[in-house]
């Protein structure tokens, strides 16, 4: 069990058995699905070069990218995690995405203090496997959701 609410990967990488990558791929979106554990994750730097699985290519995640980059898509690993899928996610202006990750990570944070502290914002809970109670306006998938629907389209950096 995992106490904590987020993950920050602010970093990229796979393994050279595309088997263990899709491991650790099915592994991350479980503790997502089953505990609320959201991990912010960060794509290549480098629009011109592949990204790496891990983690962007979780279907869990929130992958965190550059605007000055391009979409990488999501690399494949297996018949499951294919390639294709849009990441990242969101974008920051800042010149790495380890940077950006972080950044991202720190927002989310207020977000799920916000949704706990302030139970009117969610029309229930539940418990993880913590035993800690989750109110509906923290979960991963809505956390999520507000990161991305509150993003802006278009930028200039």
């Amino acid at each position: 069990t995992q106490a904590g609410r987020i993950a920050n990967h602010s970093w990229i990488g796979g393994f050279e058995n595309p088997e263990v990558s899709s491991d650790a791929l099915r592994r991350v979106d479980w503790i997502i699905e089953t505990d609320e554990f959201l991990n912010l994750v960060g794509t290549s730097n480098n629009a011109s070069a592949s990204n790496q699985p891990l983690f962007s290519s979780a279907f869990n995640v929130l992958s965190v990218g550059k605007t000055d980059g391009s979409a990488m898509g999501s690399t494949a690993v297996d018949s499951l995690y294919g390639a294709g899928r849009v990441v990242p996610h969101v974008v920051t202006p800042l010149s790495t995405t380890s940077s950006g990750t972080g950044f991202v990570s720190s927002i989310t944070a207020l977000l799920i203090e916000a949704a706990h502290s302030d139970t009117s914002l969610s029309h229930g809970s539940k418990a993880n496997r913590a035993g800690d109670t989750l109110y509906h306006a923290e979960y991963a998938s809505v956390l999520k959701a507000m990161l991305m629907a509150g993003a802006d389209r278009r930028t200039s950096n």
